[in-house]
């Protein structure tokens, strides 16, 4: 009796003390969208230019549910949060290329709930301002231009910031994901004034479908980033 309460006893510290090392509490990422809810679309021609919002994806959203998936498997949960009003949106980093001081206070406030941030925003500008200058400011969407009509720009100037919680400190992707994507894409035939100003679906269905691509592909290099970061502390 007392041989069979021990072997009971010890299975259950097996069993149990098992269970208890496979569970490790998640990693957390706080994801902050400070991008465009929309897709542009900006038609330019000789003299202005005009944009239009195109409700075909909403870039922050699509990341999430992305990235939640895949960093899932991985035992990282994602929790969406907001940024602070305090902060400047166009200035994260100090003189010193570290983040700035209001970052790192905020920083401290969100210690012990996550332990990542990454921030999605504009981070980019087109190289040739002469040839894509209508594209200036604008975040992600689809060009056109009454001087090219056979030619459509598909453009996404949005990038990632990631930071380490605990060490105030920026996490880098690799210089060949960190870029902006602008395709041009020339046309079997001419778009018509109306159709430049007012583009048939199927660009627009191209421009989401390729938004979809190049937020997959970064999604698949965050989670690459955070893994080998995890790795090596």
């Amino acid at each position: 009796m007392i041989k069979y309460l021990l072997n009971l006893i010890l299975f259950g510290l097996l069993f149990f003390g098992t269970d208890a090392q496979a569970t490790e509490p998640p990693v957390k990422v706080a994801l902050v969208n400070l991008a465009d809810t929309t897709a542009t679309h900006i038609y330019g021609n000789r003299w202005y230019s005009t944009s239009f919002e195109k409700d075909i994806l909403n870039y922050g959203k699509e990341t999430y549910l992305g990235l939640s998936e895949i960093l899932g498997a991985a035992n990282i949960d994602v929790v969406i949060r907001d940024f602070p009003t305090n902060i400047n949106r166009k200035s994260f980093f100090n003189v010193m290329d570290k983040p700035g001081k209001a970052m790192e206070q905020w920083f401290d406030e969100m210690a012990g709930e996550v332990d990542f941030v990454i921030l999605i925003t504009k981070k980019f500008e087109p190289e040739n301002k002469i040839s894509h200058r209508y594209l200036n400011g604008m975040q992600y969407g689809i060009g056109t231009y009454a001087s090219y009509p056979d030619v459509i720009s598909i453009f996404s100037f949005v990038g990632y910031y990631i930071f380490d919680v605990e060490a105030k400190k920026e996490i880098h992707l690799s210089r060949k994901d960190d870029q902006y994507l602008l395709m041009d894409i020339r046309l079997d035939k001419r778009m018509s004034y109306h159709e430049l100003k007012n583009l048939p679906q199927q660009y627009l269905n191209l421009t989401r479908d390729k938004m979809h691509q190049i937020i997959n592909m970064r999604n698949v290099e965050i989670k690459r980033t955070l893994l080998e970061y995890l790795n090596q502390k």
